[in-house]
C-alpha cells in the first residue's frame, strides 16, 4: 500500500492543507522545532501551531518531528528536555 505525504515547516509559509488533501495527499509531517529549544527558544517552528491546527481542520492525519542537531549523548539529552 502506498501513501503520499509531505513535511512542512515555517519555510513553506502558509500551506493550504485542505487543498493538499483534495489533491490526494494522505498525511503531513509537521516540524515542531529544531536544535536545543530549552537553551534557544527561537528554535521553535513559528508555524507549528498554525500547521497542526490546519491539518486538524482539513481532516488530514499528521505527525510531528523535531529536527535534531545533537552530535553527542549529552546534546541529545539537552534537546529532548527542551
Amino acid at each position: 500500500m502506498k501513501y503520499k505525504g509531505f513535511d512542512i515547516s515555517q519555510w513553506q509559509g502558509n500551506c493550504d492543507l485542505a487543498a493538499a488533501k483534495k489533491s490526494g495527499m494522505d498525511f503531513v509531517i509537521v516540524r515542531s522545532s529544531y536544535g536545543n529549544v530549552a537553551a534557544y527558544p527561537w528554535q521553535r517552528d513559528t508555524q507549528f501551531n498554525n500547521n497542526a491546527n490546519k491539518a486538524k481542520k482539513a481532516g488530514i492525519p499528521f505527525g510531528v518531528y523535531h529536527y535534531s542537531y545533537a552530535t553527542t549523548a549529552d546534546g541529545m539529552i539537552a534537546e529532548a528536555k527542551g
